[in-house]
């Protein structure tokens, strides 16, 4: 496993047997995988492993090199996927609860003052 910046990249064989590089970044949830075209030609695509992929994307490359280097910019320039933004924002307001619970004052009443009996 080759690790970028931002993406892990490796390079496995596929059901097939067919050389293929998956490729995770953390601004989308699904991998993106890089592998020859079903056609027979000695051509490389990317696919998104779940949903459609960017129109971005679409297209040939004459090698696996070639693809992983337009793969890599175009994810340089994406912003995190609705999916991932929705995540993080969870998260954030996870722990702003979990610490507003840990500061809040106890709800017994034996920080009260008694008062006066009328």
């Amino acid at each position: 496993m080759v690790e970028n910046r931002d993406a892990q990249v490796t390079e496995y064989l596929d059901e097939f047997g067919r050389f293929a590089i998956k490729v995770h970044s953390p601004k989308y949830k699904t991998p993106f995988i890089i592998h020859k075209t079903e056609d027979g030609h000695a051509m490389y695509s990317i696919k998104g492993s779940l949903g459609l992929t960017s129109t971005a994307l679409e297209g040939w490359f004459t090698s696996s090199d070639d693809a992983l280097r337009h793969l890599k910019s175009f994810l340089r320039r994406s912003k995190d996927s609705e999916t991932v933004t929705r995540d993080k924002t969870r998260a954030r307001s996870r722990k702003y609860k979990e610490n507003a619970k840990a500061t809040a004052k106890p709800d017994n009443s034996e920080h009260l003052r008694k008062g006066s009996a009328d």
